[in-house]
C-alpha cells in the first residue's frame, strides 16, 4: 500500500513519521498537497493529521477545511480517506462517561461543529467504504511549546518549574498517548 500523510510538520503528522513501517510513506505539508498533485497516482491511502487553526473557534469555512479540499482532489481516485476528527462531535460525555460510536453527534464547540460539518461533507463526496473517520480523544506527547493542554503544562514546567493545570476540577478528559494513537 502506498500511503501519503498530510501535515508532515505537524505533531499527529511526527508521530506517524517515527512509526518503522512509514519508511516508504510520503508526507507532505498541506500546502505542498494542495499545491501539487503529483502525489494522488502514487497514493492508494490518504491520511490528513492537517487542520486550519481557526476550526478550534471560528466560524467553518471550506475554503479552510483541508480536509474537504483534499477530498476533492481524490474524490474520483479510489484512494481511501482517513480523516482524524475529534470526539468533540459528540460533545459533552453522558453521565457514565462512555463514548460509543453509535452515538447521534451533539458537538458543544465551533471545534466539534467544524469537525462534524466535515464529517458531513466527506461522507456525501466518497464512497462509504473509502472513508474512515477516526473520532479522536485527546492526544498527547512530549509537546512543549503547543497551545494544547499537555504542551501548556510542560512549557510552564520547563520554563518556570511549575506544573501548572488550568483546568476546571470537575472537568473530565479522554487522553490517549500519540505514540499510541500512531
Amino acid at each position: 500500500m502506498r500511503v501519503t500523510v498530510v501535515g508532515k510538520n505537524g505533531f499527529l503528522g511526527h508521530a506517524l513519521a517515527k512509526l518503522p513501517d512509514a519508511k516508504n510513506w510520503t508526507f507532505l505539508t498541506h500546502e505542498e498537497a494542495l499545491g501539487e498533485t503529483d502525489w494522488i497516482p502514487k497514493t492508494d491511502i490518504l491520511i490528513n493529521c492537517a487542520y486550519h487553526p481557526d476550526f478550534m473557534k471560528g466560524e467553518y469555512s471550506p475554503i479552510k477545511d483541508i480536509d474537504f479540499m483534499l477530498s476533492g482532489y481524490i474524490q474520483n481516485s479510489g484512494i481511501h480517506y482517513v480523516m482524524i476528527s475529534s470526539r468533540a462531535v459528540y460533545g459533552p460525555a453522558p453521565d457514565n462517561l462512555y463514548l460509543t460510536e453509535d452515538m447521534p453527534p451533539a458537538p458543544d464547540t465551533a471545534y466539534g461543529q467544524n469537525k462534524l460539518r466535515t464529517e458531513n461533507a466527506l461522507a456525501e463526496m466518497l464512497a462509504k467504504d473509502k472513508l474512515t473517520i477516526l473520532r479522536c480523544s485527546n492526544i498527547f506527547g512530549a509537546e512543549y511549546g503547543r497551545r494544547t493542554f499537555f504542551g501548556m503544562m510542560l512549557t510552564s514546567l520547563k520554563e518556570n518549574c511549575v506544573l501548572k493545570f488550568d483546568i476546571a476540577p470537575d472537568a473530565y478528559r479522554d487522553f490517549l498517548s500519540v505514540k499510541k494513537w500512531a
